[in-house]
C-alpha cells in the first residue's frame, strides 16, 4: 500500500526534468501523475501561471484528482491569488480529507487572506492528524494566528503544544522550530540567523532554498517582536522584508503585505 503521506512529500520536493517530462507525458497524455510532474517541472522553467496551466490541463481529463488541485492552490499562494487557492485546497479536502498536507495548505492561504480563525481551525486539523515530530510548522502558524487575532495569551498556550528538544520530522521544518526556540525565549534575536547553523541543519538543497530560509527566519523575527510588544523592532524587520526580492515565500507575502498595510513601503 502506498503511504499517501509520504507520496505528497516526494511530489511537493519533485524537481523533475522539462523536457523528460513532456516525453513521458506524450506517451501516457491521460496519466495525472505525469501532469503532476510536469506542471512541477514547467513551474521551475517558466514561472507560476504556466505551471497552473498545466495542473488546469490535467485536471479537464482528471477532474476527481486531488494531487493537481493541489498543485494548483500552491501555485496560486505564491500569486497572492488566496481565494483560488482556497477552493483548489477545499477540493484536494474533499477526495483525500485523511491527507493533512491539504488541510496545511488551505490553512496558509486562509491566512494570509485574512482569516486568521479559519486558518487556526484547519491547523490544528492538521495538528491532530500528524505525529508531534510533524507540529513544528503547524505550532508556529498557529501562533501566527493568535498574534493576528491580538490575543497573546492565547499564543503563550499555544507554544506550549511542543517540546523543542525534540528533533523534527524533516529538516525542511529547520526554520519553524528557531522560531518557536526563538519566541519561547531559547534563542535571543541577536542570533536568529546564523548562516553556518543553517547550512548544517536546513534544507538546502533546492535552489533559492537560502534566501527562503532567510526570509522564514527573518518573519519569525517580526513575530518576535510582536508578541514581545516592541513594535518600532517589528516595523524595522516589516522594512527589512519588503526590501527582499519578491517571492513566494510565505514570510515574505506575509510581511511585505503587514509593510504595506501599516504604510511602511516609500
Amino acid at each position: 500500500m502506498v503511504d499517501r503521506k509520504s507520496e505528497m512529500i516526494r511530489k511537493m520536493l519533485m524537481t523533475p526534468d522539462l523536457e523528460q517530462s513532456k516525453a513521458a507525458l506524450k506517451e501516457d497524455p491521460e496519466n495525472p501523475e505525469l501532469w503532476y510532474q510536469l506542471g512541477m517541472a514547467v513551474g521551475t522553467a517558466e514561472g507560476a501561471e504556466a505551471s497552473i496551466d498545466v495542473f488546469s490541463r490535467g485536471l479537464t481529463l482528471n477532474p476527481f484528482n486531488a494531487p493537481l488541485y493541489f498543485g494548483r492552490g500552491r501555485k496560486n499562494i505564491g500569486l497572492r491569488k488566496y481565494d483560488r487557492a482556497i477552493a483548489d485546497a477545499t477540493m484536494a479536502i474533499r477526495l483525500e480529507p485523511d491527507i493533512w498536507t491539504y488541510w496545511y495548505y488551505r490553512a496558509v492561504p486562509r491566512n494570509l487572506s485574512g482569516d486568521a480563525k479559519g486558518a487556526l481551525e484547519d491547523f490544528m486539523q492538521c495538528f491532530r492528524m500528524t505525529p508531534e515530530n510533524e507540529h513544528y510548522p503547524l505550532v508556529d502558524w498557529m501562533f501566527l494566528c493568535c498574534l493576528d487575532m491580538g490575543d497573546m495569551q492565547k499564543a503563550k498556550e499555544i507554544l506550549n503544544l511542543i517540546d523543542t528538544s525534540m528533533e523534527p520530522h524533516h529538516c525542511m521544518d529547520y526554520a519553524y522550530r528557531r522560531r518557536i526556540r526563538l519566541y519561547k525565549g531559547e534563542i535571543d534575536p541577536e542570533n536568529m540567523i546564523d548562516k553556518d547553523d543553517i547550512l548544517a541543519n536546513a534544507y538546502i538543497t533546492q535552489p533559492g532554498r537560502m534566501q527562503l530560509e532567510t526570509e522564514t527566519l527573518t518573519f519569525g523575527l517580526f513575530a518576535y517582536y510582536t508578541y514581545t510588544g516592541n513594535t518600532e523592532k517589528a516595523n524595522e524587520t516589516l522594512k527589512t522584508i519588503a526590501s527582499f526580492k519578491p517571492s513566494a515565500a510565505f514570510g515574505y507575502l506575509k510581511g511585505s503585505a503587514i509593510a504595506r498595510e501599516r504604510g511602511l513601503l516609500a
